[in-house]
């Protein structure tokens, strides 16, 4: 059940973070921020729980975090332009 909150957290994570990219605003990118966090915390928390799965969690906890950081990357610096 947990793993499946997590999943859930990560892939919402992700559709905020593309979403900010797309159409920039504060508040977006915060939302990506938090949901960054909270992606890692019960990530963190899963692998206390089920530390047999670190491995391929790390893999995929690794890149979600990429994609997640670039995405903001883009977002901030559109909102940026906009804002020129």
């Amino acid at each position: 059940m947990f793993l499946m909150l997590h999943i859930a957290i990560a892939i919402a994570t992700v559709a905020a973070a593309f979403y900010a990219a797309i159409a920039p605003t504060k508040a977006r990118i915060s939302t990506a921020s938090i949901g960054l966090i909270a992606t890692v915390v019960s990530g963190v928390s899963l692998m206390v729980i089920s530390p047999h799965a670190i491995a391929h969690a790390c893999v995929s906890g690794i890149v979600t975090i990429v994609a997640v950081i670039a995405l903001k990357a883009v977002a901030i610096r559109r909102l940026a332009a906009q804002e020129i």
